[in-house]
């Protein structure tokens, strides 16, 4: 009998007669990556790994070499059950209309809320057919649902938004399954293909206060319960009054959250914090931070200046024009520091930085965007 043992997915494969053999790639000594034991279907599977840190680049291009030279892969082997029976893998099948041939896994982060796997499927010719997202428990299940539900709402009628193909419902689990896209993550620095794409998100709704859109109102509510007085308010107030277009807006906008296409095409994916009613900037604010912070551990002064070239660029100024946030952008930049740090609530390392970041930008800004607060 077949069995997953200590391995993260293992709850999603129930013991069977016969299985599927995988290599497990490990990070920090955890399983994160298992991999099809054939060298070209591991090489394709290597796509579902973005690897943004020069650390995870490195380990990415060293395997996918010991993969394309035939030399030994210092990786263990396991086995993946496969019970035919078991109505989740009969789903899998489902997607590649007969038994899938191979299959490949990467878990998401261990050490946060959430956590949820990713999976490729792979047809009876060794073809790549579908990624499938699931969680196992209630955070995971949660924001699998609130993806789908954003998906379900946009219904494949907006460019470069992943089109949800089916979803998989059983008791303590949830999951979502989409066409197998190639390409890999843009470069962090590509101005056109984030204004290229984001213009494409302009609603072209008449335009409205921030004060109207949800995220605002959840900045404003969070703030209020976290200073228990009006101090934070006046200069958010003053800023809410400001009309832009709204956007539809993806909250998690960065180049592991993104597939650029053979053909130039950016598609977004993992939509759980998406709105159809968005904040224009924010997603391209958070494209230039996050990147900054998480994977070139900028400093908070390189991250101002990144943030003071982004606004001189003509393909933003551009896209401030068309969404209605020319002239409060340094501002809105700060509004959104304080959304990730209150409303997101990341990590303490990460909200520390961002904190920092916000300080420091506070200055540039004192004289629309002083609110007397601390961060």
């Amino acid at each position: 009998m077949v069995t997953a043992r200590n391995y993260p997915w293992e709850a999603l494969f129930p013991p069977a007669p016969t299985g599927l053999e995988v290599l497990i790639a490990r990070k920090r000594g955890h399983p994160f990556l298992a991999l099809p034991t054939e060298r070209k279907l591991a090489l394709r599977s290597l796509s579902l790994y973005p690897g943004q840190t020069w650390l995870a680049r490195l380990g990415k291009r060293t395997l996918a070499g010991l993969l394309r030279s035939g030399l030994p892969v210092p990786l263990e082997r396991a086995m993946l059950p496969m019970a035919e029976d078991d109505p989740f893998i009969r789903f899998l099948n489902s997607l590649e209309s007969g038994p899938i041939s191979a299959l490949t896994i990467l878990a998401g982060n261990p050490f946060v809320p959430g956590r949820r796997f990713i999976l490729l499927t792979f047809d009876r010719n060794g073809a790549p057919g579908h990624i499938f997202k699931i969680g196992t428990d209630p955070e995971a299940i949660r924001l699998i649902r609130a993806e789908q539900n954003v998906l379900e709402t946009i219904g494949g009628d907006i460019p470069s938004v992943i089109g949800l193909h089916s979803v998989y419902e059983a008791p303590g689990r949830h999951g979502l399954a989409f066409r197998y896209l190639g390409g890999s993550p843009p470069e962090t620095d590509d101005p056109e293909g984030v204004g290229r794409t984001l213009s494409r998100w302009n609603t072209n709704q008449p335009p409205k206060p921030l004060a109207s859109l949800p995220a605002w109102r959840r900045l404003m509510d969070t703030l209020a319960r976290r200073t228990n007085s009006a101090t934070a308010i006046p200069f958010l107030s003053t800023l809410g009054r400001h009309e832009v277009t709204p956007v539809l807006f993806h909250g998690d906008f960065v180049p592991w959250n993104i597939r650029k296409t053979g053909g130039g095409e950016w598609v977004a994916l993992d939509w759980e914090r998406g709105e159809l009613t968005g904040i224009p900037g924010w997603d391209w604010f958070h494209y230039v931070i996050q990147t900054e912070v998480l994977v070139a551990k900028a400093p908070p002064s390189r991250v101002c200046a990144r943030l003071e070239t982004l606004l001189s660029l003509p393909t933003f100024q551009r896209y401030a024009r068309e969404t209605g946030i020319r002239g409060v952008e340094r501002p809105l930049i700060y509004a959104y520091l304080k959304y990730c740090v209150r409303v997101w609530r990341p990590e303490e390392g990460i909200a520390q930085r961002v904190r920092q970041v916000a300080a420091l930008w506070k200055e540039r800004c004192q004289d629309t965007a002083g609110d007397g607060n601390k961060d």
